[in-house]
């Protein structure tokens, strides 16, 4: 699902460990973050964890139940698409 309906936004970037998602975003990411969490997703900027990183974004999955996993990534991708 994340590579079909993210690609026009969305680089994965590789994932050795952890149960976030890391992706780059040819757009604004921080106006992403805005227009997401205003629907009720929660997206972060990765320069929320580290300081050298100011483009894209990150998505948690780990507090999330499994069964509505594509509802918010169905929120997400809605957010790029009106930001």
């Amino acid at each position: 699902m994340l590579r079909a309906d993210f690609a026009e936004w969305l680089e994965i970037v590789p994932s050795t460990a952890g149960i976030h998602l890391a992706a780059r975003t040819a757009g604004d990411p921080e106006e992403v973050v805005r227009t997401a969490r205003s629907r009720g997703a929660a997206p972060r900027s990765p320069a929320t964890f580290s300081s050298s990183v100011h483009f894209g974004l990150a998505t948690g999955f780990g507090a999330i139940p499994p069964e509505r996993v594509d509802a918010g990534l169905a929120l997400q991708a809605k957010s790029f698409r009106q930001s």
